[in-house]
């Protein structure tokens, strides 16, 4: 079964983002996450002290919310792996 995949205002502000300064990094976290989408709790790593999960893109790091009921990934955050954990 395949997951839908929503993004949060601020994820996708700060995917526009590394898409100005990387647009490779951008694309493969796009389909990274099209690449997790059918079995999302396989691929991704429980965040600790949280209900979140979190996906490595090289460098970057996305957080997302596991919606099961709904059957849907939800992208939080997208950044850079030294500075997107210091939210959590």
């Amino acid at each position: 079964m395949t997951w839908n995949i929503k993004w949060s205002p601020t994820a996708q502000k700060q995917l526009q983002k590394i898409t100005k300064s990387n647009t490779s990094i951008a694309q493969q976290i796009v389909k990274r996450l099209e690449e997790i989408a059918d079995n999302p709790f396989d691929l991704t790593d429980k965040l600790h002290g949280t209900d979140l999960r979190k996906l490595r893109v090289g460098s970057y790091r996305v957080i997302l919310s596991l919606e099961e009921q709904k059957i849907i990934i939800f992208v939080v955050e997208v950044g850079y792996r030294s500075k997107i954990y210091k939210k959590y």
